[in-house]
């Protein structure tokens, strides 16, 4: 659980609307993953200066003892905007929780109506009963308190249950919530210079169903984040029926809601990418998903989301990565560790476009804590196909490491004499550079 800059990017943006409450609960103690200073500067991006607090290091939460740098405390975070008391709600005394509370089970009559801001970093995908989750938040807050949760929606974070965003929405709408802003960040799997994009939920008034965006890119993660508020009329006990198997009824009931829930909306603002991002990293064309941009807290705010087709090309020059598999070589091994990745054909190809797309050469050593590791433990190959975007014919060239790729590095430039180790790129149609499927 915890804080990234993303995160507290929504915050800040929250705050600037309408100021934090005297008290904040947080839903399990939070890892804030960045330092006083970087939180000034993030303060400092939207025109805002923090409160003074005492500055206090994070010592207690196994993110902060895993991580590497001064992480502050959630409680000097939230200090820093003028809140005065901090409480983490916990099945147990997890952490130094303040609150017990199983989310899983019926809410306690003495904390229904109790909060006026809730942040939950990565709960819900980690509980066993969703429904029961997002039905004791609603009841958690008093009418006019606000939510921000961040959860998985992709199977890369170890979660019990992916989130789609629909399942958010949907639930907001049925229950008439006053407000429901739905956000998708997709990422590259560990924290690059180049920064993920953003989407918002753009559901349609004529057309309403919500598409569910497919898979994300191979070795990417994508999260969805909700910031909603709860009216006077909320209420908490609605289910939701699915877009395809509502009734008229029902459909007309939904339709009121959107209409009045888009109006409420206020979309976050996040910075519009330049020539760095969208060659390393693809946008993508979702229905029902509107591009706010990226989020790099070095670059300014955007006044206005950027037009997603003004970023819809591949003219750019440099390397384009068309797949990138590691660990091939073990795809029939009994593995004996358990890794977090699969072993499967381009199960890196995302991470290395991010890495390599656009540059207009690469000399890169391989590291698999950059890359993941789908068999710990175990001797891994890598293979890499890829293209020069300035080669009138895009000759799809062929990079392969034998294992340990781990250590060595990668030379691919455009004058064909990439190679990894001793290997030398091959050239040739992709079918046949391809891995074979049934090998």
């Amino acid at each position: 659980m915890g804080i990234t800059l993303y995160q507290a990017d929504l915050i800040v943006q929250e705050h600037l609307h309408t100021p934090l409450p005297r008290t904040v609960h947080l839903l399990g103690r939070q890892t804030v993953r960045f330092d006083y200073d970087a939180a000034c500067r993030l303060f400092a991006r939207h025109g805002l200066t923090p409160a003074p607090c005492e500055v206090e290091l994070d010592r207690a939460t196994l993110g902060a003892q895993a991580g590497v740098g001064r992480f502050i405390t959630d409680t000097t975070f939230f200090h820093m905007f003028g809140v005065q008391s901090v409480l983490a709600i916990d099945h147990s005394a997890y952490e130094g929780a303040e609150i017990i509370a199983d989310l899983n089970r019926p809410l306690p009559d003495e904390l229904k109506e109790c909060a006026d801001f809730i942040y939950g970093g990565s709960v819900l995908d980690n509980i066993f009963d969703p429904a029961a989750y997002i039905r004791n938040i609603t009841q958690l807050l008093r009418p006019g308190g606000r939510l921000v949760d961040h959860n998985t929606c992709s199977f890369r974070e170890h979660p019990y249950i992916a989130i789609s965003p629909a399942w958010y929405f949907d639930y907001c709408i049925l229950n008439r919530f006053a407000r429901c802003d739905v956000y998708v960040l997709e990422t590259p799997r560990v924290a690059c210079s180049k920064a993920p994009h953003v989407y918002a939920l753009d559901v349609k008034i004529d057309d309403p169903l919500i598409a569910d965006g497919g898979l994300p890119p191979a070795g990417m993660a994508t999260y969805v984040t909700v910031v909603a508020e709860k009216g006077r009329e909320t209420d908490w006990r609605m289910t939701p029926s699915q877009d395809q198997y509502r009734g008229t009824e029902e459909w007309g009931h939904y339709r009121d809601q959107l209409l009045r829930m888009r109006e409420a909306s206020r979309p976050a603002r996040f910075s519009r990418p330049d020539s760095a991002h969208t060659p390393a990293y693809p946008l993508r064309n979702v229905r029902g998903l509107r591009y706010l941009g990226c989020f790099d807290p070095e670059l300014p705010v955007s006044a206005e989301p950027p037009a997603i087709d003004a970023f819809w090309n591949e003219t750019e020059a440099g390397i384009r990565v068309v797949e990138a598999t590691y660990g091939w070589n073990q795809r029939r091994t009994q593995l004996p560790h358990t890794g977090l990745m699969a072993i499967h054909r381009g199960n890196v190809t995302g991470i290395l476009a991010f890495l390599l797309n656009g540059q207009p050469e690469c000399r890169w050593e391989v590291d698999v804590n950059v890359i993941g590791d789908p068999a710990p433990g175990m001797p891994k190959d890598l293979i890499v196909l890829y293209y020069f975007v300035e080669d009138p014919e895009q000759t799809v060239q062929r990079v392969h490491v034998a294992a340990e790729a781990h250590g060595q590095r990668l030379h691919i430039s455009p004058n064909g004499t990439g190679r990894l180790s001793s290997a030398s790129p091959t050239r040739g149609p992709l079918a046949r550079l391809l891995p074979k499927r049934g090998a």
